[in-house]
């Protein structure tokens, strides 16, 4: 496990995720891979401390041709629910501190997933807790 990369499940009483859907239902979570080689290595379910992160995200998302019909939405989990879903889902989760990744109009599924990878870059894999607000 990469450093500091569980601190949300004993700080956070819930985190958001974007559920996405399908014509059946539930079809899981968005996941983005967090290696800088795009080549599948290392997918994740992306959660956010901030709801609000998060309803920015699944906004973003809905407008995006790839997610046509996925119906992306903001939900809410408590940590250990998140967890035993990534498990069913033989994945693992990143989380998003509160305002790092925080979509604004105009902006694409890759935008978002670009911001992703950085941020869990800049936390998980170089340890940075402190880093700068971004403007």
């Amino acid at each position: 496990r990469a450093q500091g990369e569980g601190w949300w499940r004993t700080q956070l009483a819930q985190v958001a995720v974007v559920a996405l859907g399908s014509a059946d239902g539930f079809a899981g979570f968005f996941t983005v891979d967090v290696s800088f080689e795009g080549d599948g290595s290392s997918p994740r379910i992306v959660a956010f401390e901030d709801p609000e992160d998060a309803f920015l995200a699944a906004s973003v998302l809905a407008t995006h041709p790839d997610f046509s019909g996925a119906n992306p939405t903001m939900l809410q989990l408590e940590p250990d629910e998140l967890v035993a879903e990534a498990a069913g889902l033989r994945s693992e989760v990143t989380v998003m501190k509160a305002g790092k990744v925080r979509p604004v109009p105009g902006d694409d599924a890759a935008a978002v997933a670009a911001a992703v990878t950085e941020e869990h870059y800049q936390r998980y894999v170089l340890g940075l807790d402190h880093l700068p607000e971004k403007a």
